[in-house]
């Protein structure tokens, strides 16, 4: 998971007010929690354009392209003297990684990518490196998989034959998603004519046109918008989600769509899990067609997401799962060789795609039909989990509507976000709880993990505890 955002000037000939900047170093602050193992950004100005990547001239760039390792909080807190200078800028376009491919330390493995032509920013990941290397000759020291989807581009760009640019981007698009079958939400900058686009599959994109400031944002996550202008929740308008699936290009403030990806198939409405750096969503963008219970689906992607996040490494920072929904299936990658012993045992196996280099010391696996992770989880539950059918058959307690009310307002007090499984009460903050927070669940017994959730057991005495505090001394719940 990585986050990508931009806050733009719906005409460009003028330059950010200073609402504006605000606006822009706070949605860079805001996207640090999708990845803070590096972050890059590319500033374009109305004047005084300096043509530099990484502080070094550059003919090809017109504005200023940054990147750096570390979080960027960081990058101000060390350094006293560290600056971002948004003088004259109409464009600020942003990127976090999150590290999987490509250590960060060596910056050329960080987003943006700079290419002849192009400069790109990708959420997602690519599979099958070897190959794709292979088939546009590509020789690179840079290890990070989104570049090679940054010089496929720039590639089937040059090869196109048609003399209208915008064509040969559109081709250009097209053809190297085609080949490289990505998970994806992308924002590619065309430095000839200054142009964006925006494009998505799975991973998402919400934008947010900014009538009083006259700016066009977007960001990997609504809220990140919202708390960007200093909100829990923006309204009239809302930040409305990228459509997927299509290609568009931005023009003043407003987004025209180019094309549809059509080797992509799209089902709205279906539910999945995934995974983000620890911790779980669910989506409403599924290109998979499913046929089995929904519900059944996301408890079996939570079981495994579960599962996963158990035999992750407390002491290191680095990815050791994930979990994402594509075209052909179900992806997962898995680090921890226990883990993967599991697995395979409960028939995971059967599934395991062997393509050495294109993901590192990931196992990788494609379940396909997705169907098959219910009965894959069944299995790893019976052999791996001795206690799992005593687990499945427990009567969980039911929460009222009115306690649900008061747990959601729990949720927007501690400003974390509050879900419900069958067997428990979730909170998941986007950083360290705050002292608060954690005093406030210690008193029922828990404490949260190392990927900042707190899980609670929906046992009738946990719900009574939960009960107590909303009550006294928080005041939420008038109920039994």
């Amino acid at each position: 998971m990585c986050g990508i955002g931009g806050v733009i000037e719906a005409d460009r000939h003028k330059s950010f007010k200073k609402e504006a900047k605000l606006i822009s170093l706070s949605l860079l602050l805001e996207l640090q929690p999708r990845g803070d193992d590096a972050w890059g950004i590319y500033l374009e100005k109305t004047k005084n354009n300096r043509g530099l990547y990484c502080e070094k001239k550059d003919a090809s760039i017109v504005g200023q392209l940054f990147k750096t390792p570390g979080a960027v909080k960081d990058f101000f807190n060390y350094n006293s003297e560290n600056e971002i200078f948004l003088n004259d800028v109409h464009t600020f376009l942003m990127h976090t990684r999150m590290n999987t491919q490509g250590h960060p330390e060596i910056n050329e493995n960080n987003h943006p990518f700079n290419t002849k032509d192009f400069i790109l920013a990708h959420n997602g990941n690519l599979i099958g490196l070897d190959a794709l290397k292979t088939k546009y000759k590509i020789k690179t020291d840079i290890e990070c998989d989104s570049y090679i989807l940054a010089h496929m581009i720039q590639a089937n760009f040059d090869k196109s034959k048609s003399e209208e640019y915008r064509v040969a981007i559109k081709e250009a698009i097209l053809k190297s998603l085609q080949d490289a079958k990505p998970v994806y939400a992308c924002w590619l900058y065309y430095k000839p004519k200054k142009e964006i686009y925006l494009f998505r599959n799975t991973n998402p994109i919400y934008y947010y046109h900014d009538s009083v400031n006259e700016l066009f944002v977007f960001a990997s996550e609504d809220r990140m918008i919202a708390k960007a202008y200093g909100k829990s929740e923006l309204e009239n308008p809302t930040p409305t989600l990228l459509p997927g699936h299509k290609i568009y290009q931005l023009d003043g403030d407003i987004l025209r769509e180019v094309c549809d990806i059509p080797y992509d198939t799209i089902d709205e409405e279906e539910a999945c899990w995934g995974n983000r750096r620890g911790r779980t969503f669910d989506g409403t963008d599924s290109p998979i067609k499913l046929s089995a219970d929904v519900e059944k689906l996301n408890r079996a992607f939570e079981r495994l997401f579960l599962e996963c996040e158990r035999h992750e490494n407390p002491t290191t920072k680095v990815v050791e799962f994930a979990i994402a929904i594509i075209q052909d299936g179900i992806r997962v990658l898995v680090r921890p060789d226990a883990l993967i012993t599991r697995l395979d045992t409960a028939g995971f196996d059967k599934f395991k795609k062997i393509d050495k280099g294109d993901t590192n010391d990931y196992c990788h696996y494609i379940i396909t039909p997705p169907e098959k992770i219910i009965t894959l989880m069944d299995n790893y539950d019976i052999l791996n989990n001795p206690k799992s059918k005593e687990r499945s058959s427990k009567k969980w307690e039911s929460i009222s509507p009115e306690l649900l009310d008061a747990l959601e307002d729990l949720g927007d007090t501690l400003e974390c976000e509050m879900r419900t499984t069958d067997s428990h009460i979730i909170f998941i903050f986007q950083s360290t709880p705050p002292p608060l927070a954690s005093g406030l669940f210690q008193k029922i017994g828990a404490q949260p993990n190392k990927f900042n959730m707190v899980r609670i057991e929906r046992s009738p005495s946990n719900l009574s505890k939960i009960k107590l505090l909303l009550r006294d001394p928080l005041k939420l719940y008038e109920g039994e």
